[in-house]
């Protein structure tokens, strides 16, 4: 190797041990915890089995719901 690569080289590793050194010091000082997150309301929402073209009538075939109680929540 180039006495130039050696010095890159040598310099690209001190600098990576300075940062090393660094950052597990300030691992020390630890965050305060965050406030809980609040709880948001969920609902149900149905989905159509097939496409449903504008101004159809809604049967049960194209709701799902007769496999809703089967799933988990």
């Amino acid at each position: 190797m180039r006495r130039a690569q050696i010095a890159v080289l040598t310099l690209a590793l001190g600098a990576g041990g300075i940062a090393a050194v660094l950052v597990m010091r300030s691992g020390e000082a630890v965050a305060p915890p965050s406030a809980p997150l609040p709880q948001v309301a969920m609902v149900d929402i149905l989905v159509a089995k097939t496409d449903i073209e504008v101004g159809r009538r809604l049967t049960p075939e194209h709701s799902p719901a007769a496999n809703r109680s089967s799933r988990p929540r």
